[in-house]
């Protein structure tokens, strides 16, 4: 009878931690997952999923990748002196209907940049308009490191019947700003928060 309650316990905390995850994306494959859109860059340069080598500018002696695959941009191929803005949006879910009260978003990313040239953003659509949730500026992890960089980001405040989120990557150049490197996503996770804890 005590191994009947072990596995119910198991079974029915499995459910629960589940029940907590919303939506997840690896990029592990080769094209965009299903729901998802990319934009390119002037000359057609765009987002390349289910990249698995080292991430551009993330080192030398101890670079960076995602080993399962991810999802990047990589500015330093796109060639200098083109100013590349691209989006990667991924598709609406209704957090009203789901009774979702407490939500957070998860994601694994490695942006780098050359004389802290280019910008990493992460938007939610709130309903009405987009909301940017992080601004990331500066090499994120360290060069060298061999890791990438996780943040949690509170969203609650955005629930709505037609959430999604928006990766954006602006390399900033211009005349004076030639060079840059880009940025990489490997997991992007949307968590309900009241019930991860269970």
């Amino acid at each position: 009878m005590k191994k009947l309650h072990i596995i119910y316990i198991l079974f029915f905390g499995a459910c629960f931690i589940t029940s907590a995850q919303i939506q997840e994306e690896n990029f592990n494959e080769t094209t965009l997952p299903m729901g998802w859109t990319a934009s390119s860059g002037p000359t057609g340069c765009t987002w390349q999923s289910g990249y698995t080598g080292p991430i551009e500018g993330s080192g030398y002696n101890n670079p960076s990748s995602f080993a399962s695959g991810g999802v990047i941009f990589n500015d330093f191929s796109c060639g200098g002196g083109i100013a590349n803005y691209v989006e990667l949006e991924g598709p609406a879910i209704d957090l009203v209907a789901a009774g979702v009260s407490s939500v957070a978003i998860e994601i694994t990313y490695n942006h780098q940049t050359f004389g802290n040239n280019g910008d990493f953003f992460v938007d939610v659509w709130d309903g009405i308009t987009w909301q940017n949730v992080l601004l990331v500026d500066g090499d994120s992890p360290f060069v060298d490191s061999g890791t990438n960089e996780t943040k949690n980001i509170d969203v609650t405040s955005y629930i709505n019947s037609s959430f999604r989120v928006k990766f954006i990557y602006d390399d900033e150049q211009d005349e004076l700003n030639q060079f840059t490197f880009g940025v990489g996503i490997d997991d992007y996770k949307l968590l309900d928060t009241a019930t991860a804890g269970i």
